[in-house]
C-alpha cells in the first residue's frame, strides 16, 4: 500500500509507506484489520450458459474490479454485442466474475436495444452465491421477475453498462 505525503505524523512528511502485513484501522479488533486490497481487470463474456453453452465473440470494452478485503466491486462496458450462435430461449448471463460469491447481490445496469416487452419496473443483473457470474432480469409490476434470454438482446446493437458489488470468501 502507498501512501502519498502523509503530514502532521510528528515524524516530518513520508512520501510512501510500504507494509509487509496490513493496518489496523479504528482500532485493533479483527474485524478493522485491513490486509487485502487489490485493483485489477477482468474478462467479462456475454453467454447462453453459466459454464460450456456459447459465447459471444464480442469484448468488453471495459471491465475493471476493486477488492478490498472480502468485498468485490466490478464494473464493465460492452458495445453491439454479437449473439449470433447463441440459443435465443436460454438464459443470457455475464461469466467470469473476478472472485466467486459467496451472497447474493444485485447490480445497476444501464442498456441500450434491450426487448423486454411490457410490464417492465427494471431489469438488473443478479450474482448467485457460489456464482462466477451474472444473469440478467426483467423486475416486473405486480408479476413475478423474469430472467431475461438471449433473444431479448438485439444482435449486434445491445449496449451494456454495468457495475455490481458483491461479497466472496477470497
Amino acid at each position: 500500500m502507498a501512501l502519498s505525503k502523509i503530514t502532521n505524523t510528528g515524524i516530518g512528511t513520508v512520501d510512501d509507506i510500504t507494509l509487509s502485513g496490513g493496518v489496523y484501522l479504528g482500532g485493533t479488533a479483527s474485524a478493522n484489520y485491513l490486509d487485502d486490497y487489490e485493483e485489477g481487470t477482468w474478462t467479462p463474456v456475454f453467454a447462453d450458459a453459466t459454464s460450456g453453452g456459447n459465447a459471444s465473440p464480442t469484448t468488453a470494452i471495459s471491465a475493471k474490479y476493486v477488492k478490498i478485503g472480502g468485498l468485490v466491486h466490478a464494473n464493465c462496458r460492452f458495445s453491439d454485442i454479437d449473439t449470433t450462435g447463441l440459443t435465443g430461449s436460454n438464459i443470457a448471463y455475464l461469466t467470469g466474475l473476478p472472485y466467486v460469491a459467496n451472497y447474493e447481490a444485485v447490480g445497476s445496469i444501464w442498456f441500450q436495444a434491450l426487448d423486454v416487452g411490457t410490464s417492465l419496473i427494471m431489469v438488473t443483473g443478479r450474482v448467485f452465491g457460489a456464482g462466477s457470474y451474472i444473469q440478467f432480469e426483467q423486475l416486473r409490476d405486480a408479476l413475478n421477475d423474469i430472467a431475461l434470454g438471449v433473444s431479448n438482446f438485439l444482435d449486434d446493437t445491445v449496449d451494456i453498462s454495468l457495475t455490481i458489488t458483491y461479497t466472496t470468501d477470497t
